[in-house]
């Protein structure tokens, strides 16, 4: 017999909404410890009474169920030549196993996600997670149709998805499937981002052999491993002779009007996501002798320990025009702690929140189309063009990359680089000339 100390304990990590922990089957050798899940939870409180030495009335079948499981695991390492986790998860739990293939670590780390409140990520794991699904039960395509008709559809569960099968081949016939269902490079690069850490939960959690770990790291790799593609970002910043036409733009619907008003607001504003925006309170704008200071914290960053306070200084000219935005779309109700703009004032739970915040997004996208048209601009104008825009015209303005970087709370310059727009021709036209002034060439 493989000699090692055989346990069931909790996993204190995990609380569920009823107080309850998932146990855990742990096997110790030396200072090494493996961890397997054996579908069952209880409360610290009855785990207690249930490895007591005389367990109570009331934990004695706990009792039951932890002995038989350590049996049977003591069995399995019996019978167990050599050992590795995937050899022994696969003989004492079974391959297809309820509680530890991919789709089902997937729905748990989507369930831990929402109760922390981090509704946008749990739902970029779910649709990651439903594009796997669709690609292991071949219905790619279809998952791909459901999704451009804006409604996307739950994949039945026809197959499990093991650990041990998600290698780098897997890998690269679903970026291919991808592609040939006409999905984007960067959508594919979020959804094996996804995986990737649903794979290492796995193997934190003793689901997974580390050795099989099918992503290339940073260090040295042996043999091959699947890289997940950078993709650069789109350019889409608007030109000044675009931003002209579009603030002078006429004959604009009311829909059309607030939705040019949040975007220019978004764009004074150092680019600030609509998510922001719709959170702001009126207490967040102050006057600082002739500017005023809009100060927010990024939702998308919100929760990382050295969070950083973003701060919008507007000078007089800029503030008058931000400030008759506020006026025309502004909250009615003026207290201090009121939000700012009325969007999210009936959302009572993170997930109302944001459905509000993209129900809100997605309505002010489909009228900026409308007005792009009818400015002559020929882009598919989004909300997210504002962001792109204030840092180009930042650039245009002589700001330092750095001051961009800040402004728009990036951690990395290299991340605001690729937000900044190319040099327009003429400008790179006059640069060339004054690169070679003294430079004399004889034709023939």
């Amino acid at each position: 017999m493989l000699k090692f100390t055989v346990a069931i304990v909790p996993d204190t990590r995990r609380q569920k909404q009823n107080g309850a922990f998932p146990l855990r089957l742990r096997l110790t050798k030396g200072g090494t410890r493996h961890y397997f899940p054996v579908g069952l939870d209880c409360t610290p409180e009855r785990y207690e009474r249930a490895i007591a030495p005389k367990p109570r009335a009331d934990a004695k079948d706990l009792r039951a169920q932890i002995d038989a499981l350590k049996t049977t695991a003591a069995e399995t390492l019996e019978a167990m030549p050599t050992f590795t986790p995937e050899l022994f998860r696969k003989k004492f739990l079974g391959t297809a196993h309820s509680g530890d293939d991919v789709f089902a670590v997937f729905e748990r780390v989507i369930a831990a996600l929402r109760a922390d409140g981090r509704i946008g990520t749990a739902n970029c794991y779910r649709d990651a997670a439903r594009s796997f699904q669709a690609f292991t039960d071949g219905k790619m395509k279809q998952h791909r149709q459901s999704m451009k008709q804006g409604k996307p559809k739950k994949t039945a569960k026809n197959k499990t998805l093991n650990f041990a099968d998600v290698t780098p081949d897997f890998l690269k016939r679903y970026a291919k499937a991808m592609k040939d269902a006409g999905n984007s490079d960067t959508t594919t690069a979020i959804h094996c981002r996804a995986l990737r850490r649903i794979y290492n939960t796995a193997i934190a959690e003793g689901l997974a052999a580390p050795e099989l770990y099918p992503f290339k790291r940073a260090a040295a790799n042996i043999g091959e491993k699947y890289s997940i593609a950078t993709t650069t970002a789109n350019k889409r910043a608007l030109s000044a002779g675009q931003l002209a036409a579009l603030t002078d733009c006429e004959n604009l619907t009311a829909a059309e009007q607030q939705a040019r008003d949040l975007w220019l607001f978004s764009m004074y504003c150092n680019g600030m996501n609509f998510g922001d925006i719709f959170r702001l309170r009126r207490s967040d704008i102050a006057p600082a002798g002739e500017i005023h200071v809009v100060s927010f914290y990024r939702q998308k960053t919100i929760r990382r320990t050295k969070r950083k306070q973003i701060a919008v200084a507007l000078p007089p000219q800029i503030w008058q025009r931000v400030e008759a935005i506020i006026t025309r779309h502004g909250n009615p109700d003026k207290r201090p702690n009121a939000l700012l703009f009325p969007a999210l004032t009936d959302a009572k739970t993170p997930d109302a929140e944001k459905r509000l915040v993209q129900y809100a997004i997605r309505g002010t996208n489909r009228h900026l189309k409308t007005l792009a048209a009818k400015a002559g601009i020929d882009v598919a104008l989004s909300t997210y063009h504002a962001r792109h825009s204030f840092a180009s015209a930042m650039k245009r303005s002589g700001a330092p990359v750095t001051f961009i970087s800040d402004a728009l709370g990036h951690t990395s310059i290299s991340t605001t680089e690729n937000y900044l727009s190319g040099f327009a021709p003429e400008q790179a036209a006059e640069y060339h000339g004054k690169a070679f002034p003294t430079i004399q060439h004889e034709t023939e």
